[in-house]
């Protein structure tokens, strides 16, 4: 199939379909008088009704012979850019995967240095409170270890620069749930640790809310918790 498509005007479809609107009028009519309240008469609808399959046949016939070389068409261009296009869908996925991937190992290290000063701090804090302790100055020393205690959490998000073309990146953590051991999943729900609606034909949606509660991953309940960083440019 190439671009040599015909497509019917308006005039020529009208004019195409005139004979069987006539026909369907009439038997619409025939329809609306008909009464039925004869042995005979009953026997007649047999006929009606095979008029009215067979023009039901013809007026599919004509419309086909019109529809399909458009649909063919519409199939061949869809076929062309296809390929296209799932080369672009798989470039995406590799790209996001590789994102995912290093996403994880940033945010692994961030937080390995992070619990190492943390640590260091820690032991300073512990060492002021504790000299001014020594000094006498209980109030001092409390107050140390009260605001040690206060301390906000820290920024472990991996954050991009952006790239070459002014795309900024962003990533987010997508918690996804599978059955990973179907036992331990109706255990747990016999246990009820989980839903019952979460073996309700295996609901994807209760799965990925089991999974979002834990944002850990590993097999929970015979649910198998896998995180997806999703990354995305804008």
């Amino acid at each position: 199939m190439g671009n040599d498509v015909q497509v019917v005007a308006p005039k020529a479809l009208i004019d195409k379909t005139q004979p069987f609107n006539i026909d369907a009028d009439k038997l619409i009519a025939v329809a609306n008088e008909a009464v039925i309240d004869s042995p005979e008469r009953y026997d007649g609808l047999a006929d009606y009704l095979k008029t009215i399959t067979t023009a039901e046949g013809n007026i599919k016939d004509a419309r086909t012979s019109l529809v399909k070389p458009l649909n063919d068409h519409v199939k061949w261009i869809n076929d062309t850019f296809k390929p296209i296009t799932d080369k672009l869908a798989d470039a995406k996925k590799i790209f996001k995967a590789k994102g995912s991937d290093w996403v994880k190992i940033e945010r692994k290290r961030i937080q390995e240095e992070e619990a190492a000063a943390q640590a260091i701090r820690d032991a300073e804090i512990l060492a002021a409170a504790e000299q001014a302790a020594a000094e006498g100055d209980d109030g001092a020393s409390e107050a140390i270890l009260e605001m040690a205690e206060e301390q906000t959490a820290p920024d472990l998000s991996v954050k991009g620069r952006g790239g070459y073309t002014g795309a900024s990146i962003s990533a987010k953590s997508v918690w996804k749930g599978e059955v990973g051991d179907k036992l331990a999943l109706v255990k747990a729900v016999a246990e009820g640790k989980l839903p019952l609606d979460i073996i309700s034909a295996v609901s994807k949606t209760e799965l990925n809310n089991f999974a979002k509660q834990i944002e850990k991953e590993g097999l929970f309940n015979g649910i198998q918790i896998t995180e997806v960083i999703d990354t995305s440019a804008r």
